[in-house]
Order: C-alpha cells, then sequence, then structure tokens
C-alpha cells in the first residue's frame, strides 16, 4: 500500500501499479487490481505479455481500447491480432452487399453466433460474402485466428469473447473494466422488434412444437401459466426434469433439436433460448415481492437437478413477477485460462465474482484505498472538484432539474467559457429541446467538428476522449431504478428492498452495494474521464463541476457552490446594485434596512418581505466581501450599505449571473 506521500505521484502510482500486474499474471487465484485514473493498468498489463511465459487474451468494451493496445503491441514488438465483429467485417451484417441484412440480424438476435449464421443454408441466412472463395473479412480473419492462435501473443477482443473456450484456454486473459452488457440478456429484448420476444411467446411455442414432436414431455404444459401453476405438482415437474435431462436445455442442445427450427419469419418466436426458459420457469423459487430466481439458493435436491440438465452451472435466470420480464446471466466460464486479470477504478467485488469469478473468486489489490482517492486527485491529478447539485438528481428517464439552467450559467461565469458536458442519453436529449446545450457546451476540437461535445454515461465508459479537457460538468446520475438493483442482487442470490428517498435512499444487504455501484460509482468514473493528460497536468489541471449528491463517503470536493433561487434574497441585491448605479454621488448609492425595505415593497414579484430577512441577506453579503458598510452613518444612527461586487456579476447569453465564492444568483438584466 502507498503512503499518503506516495499517493501524490503519478510516478510511484504507476510503478506500484505495475508491480501489482506483474505479480498477478503468476498468481494461482485471479486476481481484481483496483486502481485509480493514469495509473497505468492498462499499458501494464499488456507490457506484462512481453515476459509472460503464456500467451495473452485482452478484453475490453471500446474499439479505440483496442487501438491503443494494438499501438502497445507495435511499440512492444508483439504480435497480436483483433477479434472480428460480424457488425464490423461482415459485408452482410453491415447490409453491403445483396444478402439479407435483416435476416442475419433476427438469428443472431435468436443465438446464433455470427461464425454459426455464415454456416447455415442460404435459404435460412443468405450470405453470400461467404460463398466458399473467401470474400468475407469477419470469416477470414476467424479462420485466420484459428490456424495461428497458438503465435499469438496478444489476441484483442471484446468481454463477449471470452464466452469462446479457445479464446481463453491456457492465456493470460486481462478483463479492462466491469462489462456485464455482453452476459445479460432481457426478454422481452428492446432492441429486437422483428419478431416475438417476450418469454410468453418463447415458450409457449417451445410447448407446442414439443407437444407435436414428442409425447414424453408433460402433456399439461402448455404455455408459461402452465408452467408457473404446475411446477407445484412435483409430479409433473419432475417429468419435465427428466425430460431435460435426458435431451439438455442449452443453446448448444436446442441447436439439435428437430422441432425447434429457428426461422427468420416475422412472427416465428422460434428461439435457441427457449429450451432454458421454460426450464428456468420449472425450477424457479420466489427470492423476494417482485422477483424469482433460478437455479433455487436454497433447494439443493432441485438445484442438483437443474446441474443433470447440462445448462452452464453458472448461468442464472430472474423473473420478475410484476411484468413477466425475464433476464439471463450467461457469464463465460473461464476455468480453462492460465489466469484472470480484472482492472477496474472503483469495482464491486461482488459483481465481478457473480460475471467472472464462477470458477473461482478474485483476490481484490488495492494501489489506493478509497478513503485516500480525494488526495490522489488534488495532488496526483491536479483536479479541483466543485458541487453545484443540492440532490440526487436520477436523471436516466430525462427529467432534468429545472434549476440546472441556473447552475450551467454559474459555471460558464465563473469560469469564463464554456464546458464539456457528460449526463444520460434522456437527459441530454432534455437539454438539447431546452437549448442548453447550445448555449452552454463548448464545441469540438477540430475545425470540422463543430458539433457539442455532450457525451452520455454509457459511452465514455473506459475512454480517455476527454482526458484533455479541462473543464467538465458531471449532471445527475444513470441510476437505473429500484428494479434494476433488485434484479441484481436476485441474480447474486439474496433479496433486497429500498427504504428511504433522496439523499437518504438505502437496501438491504447486497443491494446497497448494487445500488452504489449504478449510482456513485457511474459518477465518479464519469469525473475522472477529464484533464488525465499530463499537458493538463501540469498546466494548472482541471475542473470538475458535479451536478449530484449521488457521489461516495470518501469523495471530498475541494468547494460547493450553493445555487441561490430566494427571490427576495436575489431582489435584494438587485436593488443594491440598482442604486449604486445612479449615481455614487449621491446618499441612494448607499441604502439602510429600511431604505431597502420601502424599495422592495414597490417590486409586485416578491410580496411581502421583513426587516429580518434583508438584514440577513445583507450579513451574508458582508461575510462575501459584496458589500462595503458604513456604522451608525446614516440618519437615526444606522447602517449605510452600498454595493461593492461589479467585478463578480459577468453578463452571459442574455442573462446575468452573479458568482462569489461558494454562491451564485441570477439577476434580472435591468439590475446593471
Amino acid at each position: 500500500m502507498l503512503s499518503t506521500q506516495e499517493q501524490k505521484s503519478i510516478n510511484k502510482v504507476r510503478k506500484a501499479t505495475k508491480k501489482l500486474v506483474d505479480d498477478a499474471y503468476d498468481k494461482a487465484k485471479p486476481v481484481l487490481i483496483e486502481a485509480p485514473p493514469n495509473s497505468g493498468k492498462t499499458t501494464s498489463a499488456i507490457e506484462a505479455a512481453v515476459s509472460s511465459d503464456k500467451p495473452v487474451t485482452y478484453l475490453a468494451g471500446r474499439t479505440d481500447l483496442y487501438e491503443e493496445a494494438k499501438q502497445l503491441c507495435d511499440d512492444l514488438d508483439l504480435r497480436y491480432e483483433v477479434i472480428p465483429s460480424p457488425h464490423r467485417h461482415c459485408p452482410t451484417f453491415r447490409g453491403e452487399n445483396a444478402g439479407d441484412e435483416g435476416s442475419v440480424a433476427q438469428l443472431y438476435n435468436k443465438g446464433y453466433s455470427g461464425r454459426k449464421v455464415h454456416s447455415l443454408p442460404s435459404s435460412v441466412a443468405d450470405t453470400p460474402c461467404n460463398d466458399g472463395q473467401g470474400r468475407c473479412e469477419y470469416i477470414q480473419r476467424l479462420r485466420k485466428i484459428d490456424r495461428e492462435l497458438s503465435e499469438i501473443d496478444l489476441l484483442v477482443g471484446h468481454h463477449k469473447h471470452s464466452q469462446r473456450p479457445s479464446y481463453v484456454k491456457g492465456r493470460v486473459v486481462i478483463l479492462d473494466e466491469f462489462n456485464p452488457d455482453p452476459f445479460l440478456e432481457r426478454y422481452p429484448s428492446p432492441e429486437t422488434k422483428r419478431s416475438p420476444n417476450h418469454p410468453g411467446d418463447i415458450v409457449r411455442h417451445f410447448l407446442e412444437r414439443i407437444a407435436e414432436e414428442d409425447e414424453d414431455f408433460p402433456a399439461e404444459l402448455n404455455d408459461l401459466t402452465d408452467l408457473i401453476v404446475k411446477r407445484h405438482d412435483s409430479e409433473v415437474r419432475q417429468e419435465a426434469l427428466d425430460w431435460f435431462k435426458e435431451n439438455g436445455a442449452s443453446q448448444r442442445a436446442a441447436r439439435d433439436f428437430d422441432f425447434l427450427d429457428v426461422t427468420t419469419y416475422r412472427h416465428d418466436a422460434a428461439n435457441l433460448i427457449a429450451p432454458f426458459l421454460t426450464l428456468s420457469i420449472l425450477c424457479m423459487e420466489k427470492l423476494s415481492p417482485g422477483i424469482e430466481r433460478a437455479p433455487p439458493t436454497d433447494n439443493q435436491e432441485l438445484y442438483d437437478e437443474w446441474i443433470e440438465t447440462g445448462v452452464r452451472r453458472n448461468w442464472k435466470c430472474i423473473r420478475d413477477r410484476n411484468t413477466g420480464e425475464m433476464y439471463v446471466l450467461k457469464p463465460p466460464l473461464l476455468e480453462g485460462a492460465a489466469q484472470v486479470i480484472g482492472l477496474d477504478a472503483l469495482p464491486s467485488l461482488e459483481l465481478w465474482n457473480l460475471v467472472f469469478g464462477a470458477d473461482e473468486e478474485f483476490q481484490h489489490e488495492t494501489i489506493i484505498p478509497r478513503e485516500d482517492l480525494a488526495t490522489y486527485l488534488d495532488s496526483a491529478l491536479n483536479m479541483t472538484l466543485v458541487q453545484i447539485g443540492d440532490g440526487m438528481h436520477h436523471y436516466a428517464g430525462g427529467r432534468i432539474s429545472n434549476r440546472d439552467e441556473q447552475r450551467f450559467r454559474t459555471v460558464q461565469a465563473l469560469e469564463q467559457g464554456r464546458f464539456t458536458l457528460i449526463s444520460t442519453k434522456k437527459a441530454l436529449k432534455e437539454y438539447e429541446r431546452r437549448g442548453l446545450i447550445e448555449k452552454y457546451v463548448k464545441n469540438g476540437h477540430s475545425e470540422t467538428d463543430l458539433s457539442p461535445v455532450a457525451k452520455n454515461y454509457a459511452t465514455v465508459r473506459s475512454s480517455n476522449e476527454f482526458e484533455k479537457e479541462r473543464l467538465g460538468v458531471v449532471s445527475g446520475t444513470p441510476y437505473p431504478g429500484d428494479d434494476i438493483v433488485e434484479l441484481w442482487s436476485g441474480l447474486c442470490g439474496q433479496p433486497t428492498s429500498s427504504e428511504g428517498s433522496g439523499i437518504e435512499k438505502s437496501f438491504e444487504g447486497i443491494g446497497e452495494e448494487v445500488f452504489r455501484y449504478f449510482t456513485h460509482h457511474q459518477v465518479i468514473q464519469a469525473v475522472l474521464r477529464f484533464g488525465r493528460h499530463k499537458s493538463v497536468i501540469n498546466d494548472g489541471g482541471s475542473t470538475i463541476y458535479v451536478n449530484t449528491k449521488a457521489v461516495p463517503a470518501w469523495f471530498s470536493p475541494t468547494t460547493e457552490i450553493e445555487i441561490q433561487t430566494d427571490k427576495k434574497q436575489t431582489a435584494i441585491v438587485e436593488t443594491l446594485i440598482h442604486a449604486s448605479h445612479t449615481d455614487s454621488r449621491k446618499p441612494l448609492s448607499q441604502q439602510t434596512v429600511n431604505t431597502l425595505v420601502e424599495l422592495l415593497k414597490s417590486r409586485d414579484d416578491i410580496g411581502e418581505i421583513s426587516e429580518e430577512h434583508v438584514r440577513e441577506t445583507l450579513r451574508r453579503l458582508h461575510d462575501r466581501n459584496l458589500i462595503t458598510v458604513r456604522e451608525n452613518a446614516g440618519r437615526g444612527g444606522a447602517d449605510l450599505f452600498q454595493w461593492d461586487g461589479d467585478e463578480f456579476v459577468s453578463k452571459i447569453g442574455g442573462e446575468v449571473v452573479l458568482a462569489k465564492d461558494d454562491y451564485s444568483w441570477i439577476l434580472s438584466s435591468d439590475a446593471v
């Protein structure tokens, strides 16, 4: 563990990271390395491949990280290959030939791999790129890797490629950041619109085909409702389980079912996942009021029968009892790997073990304790963190705060410039609709790229795109909702429920860790995208404004800015400014509490205002050196107050902003 002084040095942090990675290559157990941004964890992982006596597979969730890995391999003289993707390398999948792009996409969504789609008859999958003349770049690349795999020092690909045994067997597998998306399938899928994909449709189609072809399967089971009702009949369930134990329930087994002929017909509900969904419903047991899970967590006998059907032991299925949606988690089996190394800035050990640690749990190694990360961000990365949000601001649904424009104006006033923005996809659309992106967000760097630099949380994960940005705003959280916390807790085999709301919201058990991963940690991951390049660190550093309270307890902002929304307080400021601009030689430029009250009464936009409210506001303004006070200098010994804060007033986009220290006001245009 690094000392506090060492945590302030990027070089020492990188050196410690490199040692941890080098040691991890030779560990007997999988290792999860928690290292902060700019610590060189990816570079160290690839550099270690040079001295490794085992080949390496590097898996990341972004193609730009592929390019970085390729460049490192070139520099290190490592032999590498990039695993192709049908969507990037196959002309049929890309719609660039006479093939049926829709049909191949349909089959892909029904459980066939890109490789398998190319092997199907042309009557099922029209792939003219695969005509035997080797014209499909995707197939050519796959075959080259298959032939030369043992000679490839570093195989570069996506996390989903860990599901192919040959890509991990006997190799050191590097998993760059936690990426569960390829392994969690939702039914119905929001991306699949061309065919029925609701669990009820898929299961009913499967049961209808069995009824027509195999009399050994229980005739009482005709649809999903029958499965739910009859699974409590031990005789019927046992008969169905015996059928699955004999015939299998995996997707691989489903390909051999003659009666399950998966086609591209628009209304065909056939799907290779159908046997698994059917088996799962049979074996599910209630975990919480809204969630049921297979395999069961506390029924060993039923679990043993589940395994005997041939499904992968680490597969899990969740059903939402309220909506009927089903989720299937299909983690890779990494038991054949020589070693597995996970790299993450803020990992959830429980979720890493769930998705990637089914064979053996990760040994968690940390470069800098989280409670000390503030020191690293401030001293090593030269990063200033400013809190401007006063609530959680869960923006996944696109409902933004009406005060966000005031916050954006404040940032622009304080920094005298536009900023880069990270928020949720739907929030960005709402900002655009209200014209806030056009008014406050900076454009691209080049003359040809004049589009605003605003990205959603999903697109910046693990990205270095903002490493040279000095000024950024992270607005709101991508929190997907309580149902997703319950889903992941259920996959972990534990029930959970929430209590409280807003900043006080919390969850029981593992749900709290899941909740914080999907909110607090995603916010900090977004913050860590900015200002990581040495040109920024060594030249003033970066300033990041955080518009949410959803941050970890150890997160220590440099300052907090309170956006003032009290109309009466703002009116007092405006009255003082207006008085000072009439004529500084006249007594009007100096006001007493009583004269201010009289002037404010003439305004019809603030209602009644007390002398005490005026006195308290004047005290706060004086504490911030925005006004001067001549004590006992007025009539009857009253104090005289005069505005003295013009240097902190800016006019931005037709709006007048007063920003001083940790306070800001939006003023009317006629105040100055």
